[in-house]
């Protein structure tokens, strides 16, 4: 009869103990990191070892197998990977609503203005002020400068208003910028614990880099707040990550990879993201790429601020065209100047490698967010890429956005309200100077009563068809000129001494009485001033003959701020419920990976436990051991 080995117990002991301070480690590791950002609680996931049943000699007396005693197989994070895209999902959407909501608040607050120097009330007070004309008191040179002077005031109102959304706008580009850089920063950050990660996993034989892998997270969930992001992790532990992808509108590519000799080997797809976003940090092919954003080549003219593109490179010198997949290594790559598109037909096709980096553009689209077209591989269809949220997206459509169209969807941006105000302009100059133009000025002892006279300055419209007068479709065409940034009073009504004399509200010419001075003669009526005064009242205004009707110029205004106010309230309300839906996503991540102390406290209880008992089994081992030793074989001594 054989019995187990002797020392067998101590193992099983010593093997719990092990497993006891691992848990008592991993605990101390929890409860230290409770308050640290992205941190995932760890459990220690043991097991037992087999039985020693290798050989007869040592097999137990009654035949049944002891174990022998348990290790800890692997130290787990707990985390839900659902929750986790659920959650950048969500805070992607939120960002980007929360971030449009304070552009839009600014913007509200800046065309409203306080309720007394608002421009609505500017308009009012100047169309206003040629009410006060009687036949009596046209000649009143005070009245006639209170109408000037209420220009002015108009008109600076306009000047400030354009020049603040210039600023915002600006300001927005510059956030685009940072934007940009985050992205670079965030994505080579990426790449480069990606490296960490999957070294430390090939090296400790598949041990998860928990630590590692949580600062990856954090960098994940703040990237998805600029952009909207896609990310696989293979079998074999190697992440990709691809930003901007969208699930429908593409048609896939084939491309090559090449080996080291520039050979290429069998087609792969050009971008097998699952929803087909350009990829930036990818395990197999390159570290990552770079995303710039350069002026399009040709510009476009009525692109403002200048329409730009977006380029993906792996850096921002290396431009890499494919002429001939099949060449020699030598001819085989041209280098394009820095921040030019590269053009690709279908038998160019663009190697996929840290050497050989795919070259991709982003080019800005108003209605639809950022386009994404693949510029390499057998291109059959439109390949696009579109951003879907994010602060990136938030930032872009305020500053691009003109398209009045977008309204139902809350991202009407900067431009629409600059537009409007320039129609605004166009529509002062176009209909006060059709009346004024047709009036009569206030003569003095140096200056005769002539009609002709522009309020506004007009834009450079010239009479081309040898009449007395510009003709409407002169004036309409010079209009395209006039923005809210420039418009101005005409030289005539600006003239500091005789601009007052220089306003025309009759509409018949006034004669001088050179004895008196005063045009007693003929002098003229307040008719124009009539008509000046009910354009205030309006609704046939329009920003020259070839333009729709505006309405009245208070209810365009009023429309423009109803617009804004509508989009802001939309944003507001969007922005709420996602920031609703995130927290509950957020509330349901952290119930599965938080750090709860109360739960941390038991386990070091039991686990306190756990080491005293194996402890007990030592000592108790160490006893029979010392009997064995000591005492055998001296019966009766």
């Amino acid at each position: 009869m054989s019995m187990r080995p002797t020392f067998y117990g101590l193992n099983i002991g010593v093997s719990g103990l092990y497993v006891a301070q691992k848990g008592i480690d991993v605990t101390g590791h929890n409860i230290a990191n409770a308050e640290t950002e992205g941190y995932s609680r760890q459990v220690i996931v043991n097991t037992a070892y087999d039985p020693n049943a290798f050989t007869q000699k040592f097999r137990p007396v009654d035949m049944a197998l002891v174990g022998a005693g348990s290790y800890t197989k692997i130290l787990q994070q707990i985390r839900d990977q659902f929750l986790d895209r659920q959650y950048r999902t969500e805070t992607n959407l939120s960002t980007e609503w929360s971030t449009r909501t304070q552009g839009l608040t600014y913007l509200q607050a800046l065309f409203e203005g306080a309720e007394a120097g608002s421009l609505v009330n500017n308009i009012s007070k100047f169309f206003s002020a040629f009410g006060t004309f009687t036949a009596s008191n046209t000649t009143d040179k005070g009245l006639r400068e209170v109408v000037i002077s209420n220009a002015k005031t108009m008109l600076e109102n306009l000047h400030q208003m354009y020049s603040r959304m210039e600023a915002l706008q600006e300001s927005e580009n510059l956030t685009v910028q940072a934007n940009v850089i985050k992205i670079n920063t965030l994505t080579n950050n990426i790449a480069a614990i990606n490296k960490q990660i999957y070294q430390y996993e090939i090296a400790t034989d598949g041990q998860p880099a928990n630590d590692l892998r949580d600062k990856r997270n954090v960098m994940l969930d703040q990237l998805s707040q600029i952009v909207n992001i896609n990310y696989d992790e293979g079998p074999d532990g190697k992440f990709r990550l691809w930003v901007g992808g969208t699930a429908s509108n593409f048609t896939e590519a084939n491309a090559y990879k090449y080996d080291a000799n520039g050979n290429p080997k069998s087609p792969v797809e050009l971008n097998n993201s699952p929803n087909n976003g350009v990829l930036v940090v990818d395990h197999v092919y390159q570290t990552s790429f770079v995303v710039n954003e350069v002026p399009m080549d040709p510009p476009d003219p009525s692109a403002v601020p200048p329409r730009m593109k977006w380029q993906v490179a792996l850096d921002t010198s290396t431009r890499i065209n494919v002429t001939d997949p099949f060449a020699s290594p030598e001819p085989h790559y041209t280098l394009p100047t820095v921040g030019t598109s590269v053009p690709y037909s279908d038998n160019e096709v663009g190697p996929l490698d840290a050497l050989n980096p795919l070259i991709l553009f982003f080019s800005a689209d108003n209605d639809n967010g950022l386009e994404l077209p693949h510029q390499a591989g057998n291109v059959g269809g439109s390949h696009y890429g579109v951003l879907t949220g994010g602060e990136l997206k938030a930032h872009i459509d305020l500053r691009d956005n003109t398209g009045t169209s977008a309204l139902a969807n809350g991202k009407i941006g900067i431009p629409n309200f600059m537009e409007r105000l320039n129609t605004l302009a166009r529509a002062l100059v176009y209909e006060v100077n059709k009346i004024h133009n047709a009036g009569w000025t206030l003569p003095t002892q140096t200056l005769a009563s002539v009609t002709g006279v522009d309020f506004f300055y007009n834009g450079g419209a010239v009479d081309s068809n040898g009449d007395s007068f510009i003709d409407d479709a002169e004036r309409t065409a010079a209009l395209t000129d006039i923005t809210a940034k420039n418009i101005r009073l005409s030289d005539d009504i600006a003239d500091l001494d005789n601009g007052a004399y220089k306003v025309a509200l009759s509409n018949k010419v006034i004669s001088l009485n050179p004895m008196t001075g005063r045009p007693e003669t003929q002098e003229g009526n307040n008719a124009l001033a009539v008509a000046m005064f009910a354009l205030r009242s309006s609704k046939l205004i329009s920003a020259g003959a070839s333009n729709p009707a505006l309405g009245s110029f208070e209810d365009y205004v009023n429309d423009g701020e109803l617009t804004i106010a509508l989009t802001l309230s939309q944003s507001k309300d969007r922005g709420k419920a996602q920031e609703a839906q995130t927290l509950a996503v957020q509330n349901s991540r952290i119930s599965v990976s938080g750090v709860s102390l109360d739960e941390e406290m038991t386990n070091l209880i039991r686990y306190q436990h756990a080491y005293s008992g194996n402890s007990r089994v030592i000592t108790v081992m160490d006893d029979i051991l010392d009997t064995l030793i000591n005492r055998t074989g001296r019966v009766g001594l």
